[in-house]
């Protein structure tokens, strides 16, 4: 009994963890995503003048 919670417990931390990276991924995608469409606009309105 003792080992089955000792096994839960861990497959919880990996999945907490698993979880957390997903979401550090997410808003590393989400602000580069950001800087790069800041960018073009940037260029665009420069590219103009």
């Amino acid at each position: 009994r003792e080992e089955k919670r000792h096994l839960t417990k861990n497959i919880d931390k990996c999945y907490n963890n698993l979880s957390y990276y997903q979401n550090q991924v997410g808003i590393y995608l989400m602000t580069k995503t950001q800087y790069l469409l800041q960018q073009k606009t940037y260029n665009f309105w420069t590219d103009g003048r």
